[in-house]
């Protein structure tokens, strides 16, 4: 018996889409970040399959982390009366929070459809210093984190606020790569088989991003001091030694493995007064890259002209917000310079920080937030 419980239908406020093939929902309203500023939230999916007395079903599991105003971390779920969100972990509230790090939480889900984060808490007696954890569900209530038995917790690392990436491979091992700014160093970590993390290794001076080849071995998208100006680097671990890309000019980007190479979004400030999102391939240690999408640059600027990266009957599909319009783009990469772009969101300031994946039925789904302060998801029909 094959049955996806997303596909059962419930009832969700639903908005007017820029597109008859989309529909938006929303998942919370009233999230601002701790600065007033349009919230970032994160998406994670991950198809599995489920086994029961009588079958087998797929499923695809679906989660959105975000933050409350006040920087408690919550983890979302769509259920058959909505979206419902619990509180994770409760922040010391500090206004200046998002001003340290845009990407300071990560979400992913294991094969056993279980979420992970990793996270960035603030030291109470000793703001704005704290701790990144790595938190998991412990669906029996008796987990490792003092104010929340629902989640077991383990320190990775004390100090300033910083960003973290999480990716789990299909052995369910966790990766995660953060940084500590303002100057790094960059440290990789993983979870090994006696359930605690290895040493922290110094890989880098900036963490940028995080995915794993078909074999679990990471990637990591850095930059480092050597590095030219608004360039990044992928440094490859090939089973005995990392391995490092040429540059390739970026301010942000998005890594996926994906057909046996390591494809990206990457997130270009041109010097003409644009920002272009660019599709690029690792050959070895060398990129390739194409041109998806120029966006002019306006205010709030490049810095959240980040891009989102999935892929789609073999098509690889980025997600980004328009800096001038103020809305939330899909590009679809048909051939090597031909791709289709769709305006998925247009209601008011919309589309910022935007976070896609795709359904075992080829369906894509993308986070994002606007400026009323509303956490949304788009929903391909």
């Amino acid at each position: 018996m094959t049955r996806n419980w997303l596909s059962i239908a419930y009832a969700l406020l639903t908005l007017p889409a820029a597109h008859a093939a989309w529909t938006i929902e929303t998942i919370a309203t009233n999230s601002f970040s701790p600065t007033g500023e349009p919230n970032r939230a994160v998406l994670a999916m991950r198809t599995i399959f489920v086994s029961t007395p009588i079958g087998t079903y797929i499923d695809d599991r679906i989660f959105a982390a975000y933050r409350q105003p006040n920087g408690d971390l919550m983890l979302a779920k769509p259920g058959s009366a909505g979206w419902t969100a619990e509180v994770v972990e409760t922040a010391y509230p500090l206004t200046s929070y998002n001003s340290f790090a845009k990407n300071e939480f990560s979400l992913a889900i294991d094969s056993t459809g279980t979420p992970h984060l990793t996270n960035f808490v603030v030291n109470p007696n000793a703001p704005p210093s704290g701790f990144v954890r790595h938190l998991r569900r412990n669906a029996a209530g008796n987990g490792t984190c003092v104010n929340n038995p629902g989640w077991d917790c383990q320190v990775l690392h004390g100090g300033t606020p910083t960003d973290s990436f999480l990716k789990i491979g299909s052995s369910g091992t966790a990766h995660v790569l953060y940084s500590a700014p303002p100057l790094g160093p960059a440290y990789y970590r993983f979870l090994q088989s006696n359930g605690l993390f290895s040493s922290a290794e110094n890989v880098a001076m900036t963490a940028k991003g995080l995915a794993l080849d078909a074999s679990g071995r990471p990637n990591i998208l850095v930059r480092k001091l050597t590095t030219p100006p608004n360039s990044l680097f992928v440094r490859a671990w090939n089973g005995s030694a990392w391995v490092d890309s040429v540059p390739v000019t970026a301010v942000s980007g998005d890594l996926r493995w994906s057909s046996g190479a390591l494809r990206a979004c990457l997130v270009e400030a041109e010097s003409n007064g644009t920002v272009s999102i660019r599709y690029g391939t690792l050959n070895g240690t060398t990129w390739s890259t194409t041109l998806a999408s120029y966006v002019p640059v306006a205010s709030p600027g490049p810095s959240t002209h980040n891009c989102s990266l999935t892929f789609k009957a073999g098509k690889a599909v980025i997600a980004y917000f328009h800096g001038v319009n103020r809305d939330l783009k899909v590009a679809t990469r048909e051939t090597d310079l031909n791709w289709t772009i769709e305006t998925v969101a247009s209601l008011g300031e919309t589309g910022y920080y935007p976070s896609i994946g795709t359904t075992w039925q080829g369906k894509l789904r993308v986070v994002f937030s606007d400026t009323a302060g509303n956490i949304r998801i788009a929903k391909e029909q």
